[in-house]
């Protein structure tokens, strides 16, 4: 014997299909032949484009209700929650010092070192690795500094924007 909630999945199918085969029944046939066959009692054909109209305006309402919520929640791009936060794992100089073949220790780069990794490279003009990176780590910008060595306050320049510590923001560095 099938499983209760395998069967009471096929009773809610054939229940749906059913339903839709009427709903169209109902909208497309006319109202004289409805009434040729006994059938008086039913609400007004103006529900048959309503309701199915209520539901998709519904939905979208949903999305874009839901969109603006989270553009609500989402903090601005000069706020330092959008690059360190709280739970960031800072690295401190050991962990720059990983060479060829080691694994480093998994941390949270700061956004200048993994703008220097993607968009900058080397004297021959091939992409950066980790490892040459690593053996030339970016100057410590002061926004990551102050967030590293007092994680509990906020840094002394809050003010400036997030872009203005991007490398790649300003232009070209080395």
């Amino acid at each position: 014997m099938a499983p209760a909630a395998v069967t009471y999945g096929f009773v809610a199918w054939i229940a749906t299909h059913v339903c839709l085969v009427l709903f169209l029944l109902w909208a497309f046939i006319p109202e004289r032949v409805l009434h040729d066959y006994g059938v008086t009692y039913y609400p007004s054909k103006h529900w048959a484009l309503a309701l199915p109209s209520h539901a998709v305006v519904s939905v979208v309402a949903a999305y874009v209700l839901y969109w603006a919520y989270n553009m609500m929640r989402l903090p601005p791009l000069e706020d330092l929650s959008t690059i360190v936060d709280e739970f960031s794992k800072l690295p401190d100089e050991r962990e720059w010092a990983w060479g060829e073949e080691a694994i480093p220790t998994v941390v949270d780069l700061p956004i200048t070192y993994a703008s220097k990794l993607i968009f900058t490279e080397d004297a021959e003009g091939r992409a950066r690795t980790p490892a040459l990176v690593a053996a030339n780590p970016p100057a410590t910008d002061s926004l990551w500094d102050q967030q590293r060595h007092r994680p509990d306050s906020p840094p002394a320049g809050a003010g400036a924007t997030a872009a203005g510590d991007v490398p790649w923001a300003s232009g070209p560095q080395s």
